[in-house]
């Protein structure tokens, strides 16, 4: 699952939204209104600030790792604090199926935000080797999603030297 800084298609503004590549087959066999579950996290690790972002959509479970400090993830996280609904958007080669949910994540965002604000920023390499600390702790997304809470309550995990 990637994520992205997207102008609406309706010319209103932008949005940050998901994307979740699958095969066809999977896609067209989801029901007319399949549940869809947000969770995320804020994990402090190796002087990073990691957001991790899962998506289960019916049965299958998809991850993002958000880096503030990626190009325009910056605007990403603010946009996460302001929408009201997040899209997300189901493909394999071409476009599916748009699913709308509620952001329920906007309490986590507006944490991460404050949190990030005392942080120096890091490189690519520090996120990656911190992610890496991370899936030492969480090996697979379902360990993850269990540790993550549901309704987008902020969950602060600490694996490394860094505490706030």
């Amino acid at each position: 699952m990637i994520y992205s800084h997207f102008w609406r298609t309706d010319r209103t503004g932008w949005e940050t939204r998901f994307y979740i590549r699958e095969s066809r087959e999977y896609l067209q066999s989801l029901t007319a209104n399949p549940v869809v579950q947000l969770r995320a996290g804020i994990i402090f690790a190796s002087g990073t600030i990691l957001v991790p972002v899962l998506a289960r959509v019916e049965a299958r479970l998809y991850e993002s790792w958000m880096d503030y400090h990626r190009t325009n993830s910056c605007l990403c996280f603010a946009d996460l604090i302001h929408q009201d609904g997040i899209a997300i958007s189901l493909y394999d080669t071409d476009l599916l199926r748009q699913l709308w949910v509620h952001n329920e994540l906007r309490p986590l965002f507006e944490l991460a935000m404050r949190e990030i604000n005392h942080v120096p920023a890091w490189g690519a390499g520090t996120f990656y080797s911190a992610r890496y600390q991370a899936y030492q702790h969480y090996p697979t997304a379902e360990m993850l999603w269990a540790a993550l809470t549901p309704n987008g309550a902020p969950v602060r995990i600490h694996l490394g030297e860094m505490r706030r």
